[in-house]
């Protein structure tokens, strides 16, 4: 009676203690959208250089976006972060003013001292009417924690006209990130 009492107090700390370890060494990977951040593109004429739409600095607060994701998990658990998506959307685009206007669009990213990064493009856009486009990655796997831990994060964003816009375009740019956490 003794005998099998010990053993099953024995076996009771054995699962309790792998319990535990198993907790601490939790790892995931979450897809958490960033905030929109909305700017004034001016009405752009030079169709013979790369044009600066704008050049934005945010302020994201990724421990309240990894919180949201996963309440087990803070931002000090972040192991990398990936950038897998950028929209720009134009909200008030028309006929004359909108996405076919430009031949190739470009965002640049810089922060926390890194050296200013290409992070997506568009080397050839359609000649087509469209307020909104999702941008190609220059390379979905690069890890832009160093640049995302900061903060604030600068964007540039530029591009190529095939014809002038004729007006002020309210603009907006979001993120979609994949951050590995791990604990």
């Amino acid at each position: 009676m003794r005998t099998s009492s010990l053993y099953l107090a024995l076996v009771a700390t054995t699962t309790i203690l792998s319990c535990t370890k198993i907790n601490e060494e939790i790892q995931r990977d979450l897809s958490i959208p960033g905030e929109a951040t909305s700017f004034n593109t001016p009405i752009l004429t030079n169709i013979e250089d790369q044009v600066q739409l704008a050049v934005i600095t945010v302020n994201p607060n990724f421990n309240t976006l990894i919180s949201a994701g996963d309440s087990q998990f803070s931002f000090e658990d972040l192991q990398s972060a990936k950038i897998t998506e950028l929209k720009l959307t134009f909200s008030n685009a028309d006929t004359t003013s909108n996405l076919a206007n430009f031949t190739a669009l470009t965002v640049d990213i810089e922060a926390n001292g890194q050296a200013k990064r290409t992070v997506a493009n568009r080397v050839s856009n359609n000649d087509v009417n469209a307020n909104s486009i999702t941008l190609a990655l220059n390379n979905a796997t690069y890890d832009y924690r160093d640049y995302l831990t900061g903060t604030s994060i600068k964007y540039s964003i530029s591009g190529l006209l095939r014809r002038p816009t004729e007006k002020v375009l309210a603009t907006k740019i979001t993120p979609r990130y994949l951050v590995t956490l791990a604990r």
